[in-house]
């Protein structure tokens, strides 16, 4: 009598999501019953709300050797999407007696954020001159950060080889 190999396959939620990507992440349970899986990894689209292999992208997890040891999984998918795409997606384990899939899970990738920043050279009558650059750091969609940067000595400074000088955000503050 052969008795399948049992495992759960669990699909939890995505993390670092941008306007192109995302990790994807997963799971597997009954850990002591892992000796038959050969492969795991995601099965994802952006047409299909039920995506399957082979119909569907499907992309193996780097890092998993058999046998499995480890319980939990991930993957980035690299720059795949366009912004405000709806991703569904699902993790999968296969083994000789076929493909488990957890359950699927979708996400939205977020909105591509331009934002432009003018730079100028300032020169006043206490000193010969020098060189800076006004810098905005971002979180996803929002500024995070202003100030300017400068330097009598190089000729770009930036934020590691200049003077930082940061200035606060104002509380309603958006990147455009």
């Amino acid at each position: 009598v052969v008795i399948p190999i049992k495992f759960i396959v669990d699909t939890v939620s995505s993390t670092d999501v941008t306007y192109q990507s995302m990790t994807l992440n997963g799971g597997l349970r009954n850990q002591d019953r892992f000796d038959g899986i050969s492969e795991v990894g995601f099965v994802y689209s952006t047409s299909s709300t039920t995506p399957i292999i082979p119909t569907s992208y499907h992309e193996a997890s780097p890092g998993f050797t058999t046998p499995i040891t480890a319980s939990s999984f991930s993957l980035q998918t690299g720059n795949k999407f366009t912004e405000l795409s709806t991703v569904y997606y699902r993790a999968y384990a296969s083994s000789s007696n076929g493909i488990g899939y957890g359950d699927i899970q979708f996400q939205q990738t977020v909105a591509f954020v331009s934002m432009s920043v003018v730079t100028n050279d300032a020169f006043g009558s206490d000193c010969d001159g020098f060189s800076g650059s006004i810098f905005v750091t971002t979180g996803d969609d929002t500024a995070t950060g202003q100030g300017f940067v400068y330097s009598d000595t190089v000729t770009n400074p930036t934020i590691g080889t200049g003077t930082q000088v940061s200035i606060p955000l104002p509380a309603d503050t958006t990147a455009t």
